[in-house]
């Protein structure tokens, strides 16, 4: 038991750090909040098993990344169930939302960046696909 307690803190700890090097300034640290009015129910927090899930993401966009963003992928892209369109997340971003969910059990509030180039991200999909064939035909022979 000690062990899957020393994991928890270990993961807990690197979610920690990445949510302080990634995380925005925030515009009301100094002063009142008025976000701070308003009720909002409090998330429940990931299962074991969220948590390992959320951290495997994470493995894998660093990989995607270094293998798409050299052929000009500049993120990936998500129907939103909430509302019904495609929504683009660069690099950083998708990162920091699932930083933020390590962190605080729920990612980021979301908006559509202003005049995404749709050709420029791919799916989850498409980029697990693509480091799947990538590590399937291993390094080229010359």
């Amino acid at each position: 038991m000690a062990h899957h307690d020393d994991d928890r803190e270990r993961e807990d700890r690197i979610a920690r750090e990445l949510f302080a090097q990634l995380a925005p300034l925030d515009p009301f640290e100094s002063d009142s909040d008025p976000a701070s009015e308003l009720d909002e129910e409090t998330p429940e927090p990931l299962s074991d098993e969220e948590r390992k899930l959320v951290l495997e993401d994470l493995q894998d966009l660093e990989e995607f990344q270094r293998l798409l963003e050299p052929r000009g992928v500049r993120g990936i892209c998500m129907d939103c169930a909430g509302c019904d369109e495609m929504h683009f997340y660069a690099w950083e971003i998708m990162r920091s939302n699932l930083v933020n969910m390590l962190q605080h059990d729920q990612s980021h509030v979301h908006e559509p960046p202003f005049n995404p180039l749709p050709e420029e991200f791919v799916t989850w999909d498409y980029a697990s696909g693509y480091a799947d064939a990538v590590a399937e035909i291993g390094p080229r022979r010359r």
